[in-house]
């Protein structure tokens, strides 16, 4: 008896280590992301983003502002959708991860829409 007690608290530990380290591992998959959005000066611009990655919740974020703006977030993946609110202008919009540009679109269509994602 005592000897099967043993083996389930060995077998306790090996887990917790070996999830402890695979946690580790996963969380190495995390970037700095930035999401700059620029265009016309004075352009509005309303949309959300969304972060992937195994420290964050797997949400949306709804953001409404002027160009320039940027947002500063930490994931994987990001997938994002952005739309101008006038029909005149221009909006750009570009993803960095770890200041380096991975994805980026613009728009100068009246109301025009940007949809961007990362890869992993």
């Amino acid at each position: 008896m005592k000897f099967i007690r043993k083996q389930k608290k060995f077998f306790f530990v090996l887990c917790f280590f070996l999830i402890l380290g695979c946690s580790e591992t996963l969380n190495s998959l995390d970037d700095t992301l930035t999401i700059k959005i620029n265009g016309t000066n004075g352009q509005s611009f309303r949309g959300y983003y969304s972060i992937l990655g195994t420290g964050v919740k797997h949400g949306r974020t709804d953001v409404e502002g002027i160009v320039p703006a940027k947002y500063n977030v930490k994931g994987a993946v990001v997938i994002c959708h952005f739309k101008k609110i006038s029909r005149e202008g221009a909006l750009k919009v570009e993803i960095y991860k770890n200041d380096k540009i991975v994805s980026h679109a613009e728009t100068s269509v009246p109301y025009g829409e940007i949809y961007l994602k990362t890869s992993l």
